[in-house]
């Protein structure tokens, strides 16, 4: 026989009984020896069936009741099992009710925590929450956002307010996994009204594909990598572009003279504005390609593999004699790539 115990706070003694009731069934309103249920509760008055769990806290010898205090357990719901010797001394799982905030008759700020006990284990423990906020916490019992899931502290995350509807924690490697069978796209889906983004893998084009408004705008290929930028075919190179290419950084210099280690400031477009004499390029990249352009109009002169305090990596090719050099006249300008082999700048166009 299954048994039930009630804890019954008897406001007229001002303390607190235990009841132990061992039913088949308990029916508000009626009883059936046939039904299945253990507690059924019938309501034939338009009214909903309720269960309901009151707490007060009491105080001094004779005892008075007194207010509900922060992380007072105002309700709990729990299961317990037989093992040798007897039923279990703790809750297996259970649903507690708790307060979150010293109650007054404004202040009622509860939550709702969800316990379980690991395999192996004991003792239950806090698996999830919802908040005072609505937030609700996996493994976590302070949920920073609407949904917050974490599996260790991070250490930077989105504080209440911060328009952050999920929030992924973890303090070692941290991954969004979205799976489907073959022949099936997984993908993120960016709608507002009228408009609408969307990256797919396994779409179309067996990679991985950027589309906005309905229309292809960057694909990565599966099978070798390839990008393709504004077109719908796979790339056949490693870098595909189906329209205009613009580099959008410059570094200028406007004082000329001697340049014995020009620094580019990771920009592929190099301007000089008042001429000078080049003699080395610095933060060489293999495969680099760099447009020189000399808008004034005095000379620029690109040395050849010259000597004059310039690291052995980051001197020019100009034309394969040593020696050598290009004369840049105003408005010119001469296209550099970085040779892996030779460690070298080499000139691979000029525009007098």
């Amino acid at each position: 026989m299954k048994k039930l115990t009630f804890l019954i706070l008897m406001a007229t003694f001002c303390k607190a009984q235990s009841v132990v009731i061992e039913p088949n069934q308990i029916h508000k309103t009626e009883k059936n020896a046939n039904a299945s249920e253990d507690i059924l509760l019938t309501s034939l008055e338009n009214r909903t069936p309720t269960i309901v769990g009151r707490r007060a806290n009491t105080s001094g010898l004779l005892p008075m009741l007194t207010p509900i205090t922060l992380d007072n357990t105002l309700f709990s719901i729990g299961a317990k099992g037989y093992v040798l010797g007897g039923f279990s001394p703790n809750l297996s799982s259970s649903i507690d009710f708790k307060s979150t905030q010293d109650w007054t008759p404004t202040a009622l700020g509860s939550q709702i925590r969800f316990k379980t006990t690991p395999n192996g284990g004991s003792l239950a423990q806090d698996r999830m929450v919802i908040d005072y906020t609505g937030n609700i916490g996996i493994n976590t019992l302070n949920p920073r956002s609407k949904l917050h899931i974490a599996d260790g502290i991070s250490g930077t995350g989105p504080s209440f307010g911060g328009g952050t509807n999920m929030f992924l924690e973890s303090n070692t490697n941290n991954y969004l996994m979205m799976s489907t069978p073959d022949n099936f796209a997984t993908g993120i889906i960016f709608k507002k009204p009228n408009n609408e983004a969307q990256i797919y893998f396994g779409a179309a084009n067996a990679g991985l594909d950027f589309y906005l408004d309905g229309t292809n705008r960057l694909s990565i290929a599966n099978s070798n990598g390839n990008v393709g930028i504004g077109t719908l075919a796979n790339a056949t190179t490693k870098l595909q572009v189906m329209g205009d290419l613009a580099l959008g950084k410059i570094t200028s210099n406007t004082t000329g003279g001697s340049m014995t280690s020009f620094n580019r400031a990771d920009a592929s477009i190099l301007k000089f504005e008042n001429g000078g004499d080049l003699y080395g390029i610095s933060v060489p990249v293999n495969g680099l390609i760099v447009y020189i352009m000399n808008t004034s109009t005095t000379n620029l002169v690109i040395h050849d593999q010259s000597t004059v305090n310039v690291p052995l990596t980051e001197r020019i090719i100009t034309n394969g004699v040593t020696g050598s050099s290009i004369t840049i006249n105003g408005n010119g300008g001469a296209t550099l790539i970085y040779d892996r082999d030779s460690l070298r700048w080499r000139v691979v166009s000029v525009a007098f």
